[in-house]
């Protein structure tokens, strides 16, 4: 199930930055917000470190696309 929750969370993440190269901000923080919490609740039942570090990677790239945003 982390699997098949991390898949969609880079496929979101794709249409953000896709959206934001569209100049669409406004369904681009939309979904930010959504991927943001997804990862949170993700990290909460996790307990594989090796999905923890790739759930990182996208936290951090989240962070980064959300500056962008704004």
């Amino acid at each position: 199930m982390e699997n098949e929750k991390l898949e969609t969370i880079k496929n979101e993440v794709q249409f953000i930055i896709d959206c934001i190269a569209k100049k669409n901000f406004a369904e681009a923080d939309t979904t930010l917000n959504k991927v943001n919490t997804d990862l949170n609740d993700l990290i909460d039942v996790t307990v594989d470190k090796e999905m923890l570090r790739e759930i990182s990677k996208y936290q951090v790239l989240v962070d980064y696309l959300s500056e962008k945003i704004t």
